[in-house]
């Protein structure tokens, strides 16, 4: 059970870093469209779902918990550019 805990972890963050490299990258090349606010949505989703995971697991290091707000700090920058794309 555990290990199959990790394994989706691990699962939705690799969904999430993608989601998010792959956003970054759009948005570096000021590709703010569709597949922009997609990939955005899609590591909102994945956002929501590590973080619940994270809250349902007693024993969640410091460490996750961190790089679950690190992933939530570039995830709001690109939510900014969703919302306002005339923002840097």
């Amino acid at each position: 059970m555990e290990s199959e805990r990790s394994d989706f972890l691990a699962e939705v963050s690799t969904e999430l870093l993608s989601a998010i490299g792959k956003a970054e990258e759009l948005a570096d090349r000021g590709d703010l469209g569709t597949e922009f606010r997609d990939l955005v949505q899609h590591a909102k989703s994945m956002h929501t779902v590590l973080l619940q995971e994270l809250t349902a697991l007693p024993d969640a290091s410091d460490f996750k918990r961190g790089l679950a707000r690190t992933y939530g700090a570039k995830l709001d920058a690109l939510v900014k550019l969703v919302d306002d794309p005339t923002r840097p």
